[in-house]
């Protein structure tokens, strides 16, 4: 984590990140059906806090 207060320092940018886990209790037997609704979870909210960075625009490439 040293690293981090050293980019801080150099660059004024402090790096994002965070661990997201997911956990569910179940009867034994039900590990399938408990999968299946764990899966439709992650699904619908990855989106929320996953977000993918903006493409780049036609212009601002070419003009490199």
């Amino acid at each position: 984590m040293w690293w981090m207060a050293r980019d801080v320092i150099r660059t004024g940018v402090l790096q994002r990140w965070a661990y997201v886990s997911y956990f569910a209790v179940c009867p034994p037997g039900a590990e399938e059906a408990t999968f299946q609704r764990m899966k439709k979870l992650i699904v619908a909210s990855v989106p929320e806090f996953q977000l993918t960075p903006r493409p780049r625009t036609m212009a601002a490439s070419a003009e490199k």
